[in-house]
């Protein structure tokens, strides 16, 4: 059977981009999510593997190729990773503020464990957004 008619396929590969650095995001993914459910794959990688810039810093993105309800899941997850991050950081801020500290050293401190990072770890608002909010109703619905 083929969903998306016969000889044609469907290929799922969600990018991962910030409003103000969409083509830095772009070109510089962190991770690639390739969602098919059969072979023909190939044919998108190459595409999506041509759009990073190649400089110094940039280090070659993973390539996940999955099915694409695992491709859906893993962007999902990504994301709900990302918004508890932004949400931890801002609780953190609020009981900073309460305690007298400067949540600014705090969450430094917490994000140069290698196992946690720096990244979004900054006191401000809890995350927002067209993604992560409407990612985790979907993740907690599914």
């Amino acid at each position: 059977m083929h969903a998306a008619g016969p000889g044609s396929a469907l290929v799922y590969a969600p990018l991962f981009v910030e409003r103000g650095s969409v083509v830095y995001d772009m070109t510089h993914p962190d991770v690639i999510l390739i969602g098919c459910d059969d072979d023909r794959a190939d044919v998108v990688e190459p595409i999506l593997a041509g759009m990073r810039d190649i400089d110094e810093d940039s280090r070659a993105p993973r390539v996940h190729r999955m099915s694409l309800v695992e491709a859906e899941l893993s962007k999902l997850s990504l994301n709900v990773s990302l918004e508890l991050k932004a949400n931890f950081a801002h609780e953190v801020a609020l009981v900073a503020e309460q305690v007298g500290a400067d949540a600014a050293k705090v969450l430094a401190a917490v994000g140069d464990d290698s196992r946690i990072g720096p990244a979004l770890l900054r006191p401000g608002p809890s995350a927002g957004g067209t993604c992560l909010p409407p990612d985790g109703v979907a993740f907690c619905a599914a």
